[in-house]
């Protein structure tokens, strides 16, 4: 297994809008490859489809300098957001392929709100399937994968070889879900890549996550080796072993209050690499320019 970091930790508000990155490009990606991260998690708060491709470009040959790896892109601010907009990527594919292609990845993510995204999304992962690319959906509440069946039965639905699931860690637990073992061994077949995040799910919550099938659900933000909250980590890594993954886990985590993105970031590797086998951070040889 490889380990990443998203740069969903490092987003935030910014002039009131949502998703903006708070750390420029060059300083994300160096403190990444200092702390000895294989990849990133690409996200629109770095690139994505509003970015011009001659710096998409560049922005790819500075990860190939610092021997890191874009392990998945998510190209715009609503697919993330997961609102009535994210689905919209799926209508025309093509540019948010081109932001994989750019960065060398294999993994496009997407959002999916409803049935009637069934069609749209079969015909992008058609689209994708000649270019090499997988699209896949991460575990989201309200969406169609909120819960662990719905999301084993969109993906046998959607019946391509290059759609998958992405594994989160939170958005299950808050819904009350098994995220350990068990589930992992259920999604064995679909899975594609690993989001870790934790969290304290419980009745005194401070924060809500609404949900369809629940409503609001309470819970409250934890650093990823908190002993006393809802997820257990290690099971998580031992029963990923176990099905023999070998893609990405990468830390979706953000800061806690009083916390810097450093030491998020930093903490997170020490504590994942200390209870996971990971392979070694090789260093890579860039590759040439395209043109």
């Amino acid at each position: 297994m490889e380990i990443a970091v998203s740069a969903m930790g490092m987003e935030g508000t910014v002039d009131g809008l949502p998703k903006r990155g708070l750390m420029a490009f060059d300083q994300f990606t160096r403190l990444a490859a200092d702390i000895g991260y294989h990849g990133i998690c690409m996200r629109a708060s770095l690139a994505g489809v509003d970015t011009p491709r001659a710096e998409r470009l560049e922005l790819k040959r500075k990860l190939d300098k610092l021997c890191l790896i874009s392990t998945m892109v998510t190209t715009d601010f609503d697919v993330p957001l997961n609102n009535i907009r994210g689905p919209q990527a799926m209508r025309e594919i093509g540019p948010h392929l081109d932001v994989a292609d750019d960065f060398d990845s294999k993994l496009l993510r997407v959002c999916i709100k409803s049935w009637a995204d069934l069609k749209w999304v079969q015909r992008a992962a058609d689209e994708a399937l000649e270019r090499g690319i997988t699209l896949t959906h991460m575990a989201h509440c309200q969406s169609m994968f909120e819960t662990v069946d719905g999301a084993i039965e969109y993906t046998r639905r959607v019946n391509r070889r290059n759609f998958s699931l992405t594994y989160e860690s939170t958005n299950w637990a808050w819904g009350h879900h098994n995220v350990g073992r068990e589930t992992i061994k259920r999604i064995a077949p679909y899975l594609c890549y690993v989001y870790v995040k934790n969290t304290k799910a419980w009745e005194g919550g401070k924060k809500r996550m609404m949900r369809w099938d629940i409503g609001g659900s309470p819970f409250d933000d934890a650093y990823l080796d908190d002993p006393g909250t809802t997820i257990d980590f290690k099971e998580i890594l031992e029963a990923l072993e176990e099905i023999g993954y070998d893609g990405a886990v990468a830390v979706h985590q953000g800061p806690l209050e009083g916390e810097s993105i450093e030491h998020c970031y930093r903490s997170s590797y020490e504590y994942l690499t200390k209870i996971g086998k990971f392979a070694r951070r090789a260093s890579a040889t860039p590759q040439a320019p395209r043109r």
